[in-house]
Order: C-alpha cells, then sequence, then structure tokens
C-alpha cells in the first residue's frame, strides 16, 4: 500500500485511527496538503545536527507533526508508566524529494523498549516537504526530550 493511501485511510479512521501525521494527496503528487496547521513550531532546538542542503527551519518545520505525534504517544504510555521521561535522538535521512529513508534511534535514555517502538510509529507514515531538485539527502539527528 502507497503512502498517499496508507495516509488517507489513516484519516478515515480505517487504519490507526487515533495517531495521524503527515500529509494527504488527492491523486495528484502535486496536490500535497500539510495537516499541521494547528502545531505549534518550536524556533530552535538545541542538539540539532543537519548534514545536508536543508535549513534548520526546514528541518524544524517539517518534524514539528512528528513530534507533536511523539508526544501524544509519550502521554498515552506515562498514564500506564508513572514516571516514563527521558530523551531520545532520532537519526534518519531526508532525500530531496522529501521522502524519509532510514530512521533509527540513535541514543536514549529510556529504558522502555515498547515505548521507543511505538514512539516511532508517526514518522512511518510522513514525508517531509521537497527540497530543490539537488538530488541530495539530508541526514539528520533530532533530539527529544519527554516528560
Amino acid at each position: 500500500m502507497s503512502k498517499p493511501l496508507r495516509t488517507l485511510l489513516s484519516i478515515a479512521g480505517i487504519i490507526a485511527p487515533a495517531i495521524f501525521f503527515g500529509t494527504f494527496t488527492n491523486g495528484c503528487d502535486s496536490c500535497e496538503k500539510r495537516i499541521h496547521d494547528s502545531i505549534e513550531i518550536e524556533e530552535d532546538v538545541s542538539g540539532l545536527r543537519i548534514t545536508g542542503p536543508r535549513t534548520r527551519a526546514n528541518v524544524i518545520a517539517n518534524m514539528a507533526p512528528i513530534v507533536h505525534g511523539m508526544q501524544k504517544i509519550y502521554e498515552e504510555h506515562r498514564e500506564i508508566k508513572n514516571g516514563l521521561e527521558g530523551r531520545l535522538e532520532l537519526q534518519l535521512t531526508v532525500e530531496w524529494t522529501g521522502e524519509i529513508g532510514p530512521i533509527r534511534i540513535r541514543e536514549s535514555t529510556f529504558t522502555d523498549r515498547d515505548f521507543e517502538k511505538a514512539v516511532l510509529i508517526p514518522i512511518q507514515n510522513y514525508d517531509f516537504d521537497g527540497w530543490a531538485d539537488t538530488g541530495e539527502d539530508t541526514e539528520i539527528v533530532y533530539p527529544i526530550t519527554f516528560g
């Protein structure tokens, strides 16, 4: 199943109804609409490292809905596991087209592996905005603090 179709089904509540982050299309790649108008975007992120053509502002804006989704998952897990808090660093590659390539948790202070798996869900159905026709990928290390 393609990402746009999977994401559209998420909007419809067919797949993962409680979690939607990303984009949807109405059948054409140029008709993409970003679904994070109401999410607050941080001005800067301490510890953010970027290698490649994307700017800090672009990375932070594209990560905002992902981080928002991760925070919601954290809140759900915290209700079950009192005292759950910590920090992790995501390492990801974003192609110039916006498609997110390999993702991994580079560092984590969490001991809850179920939480670490769950917190990666929002990024799996998400693409960044395209970034110039350079053909050059961007490597990102993005720190996130929970709690």
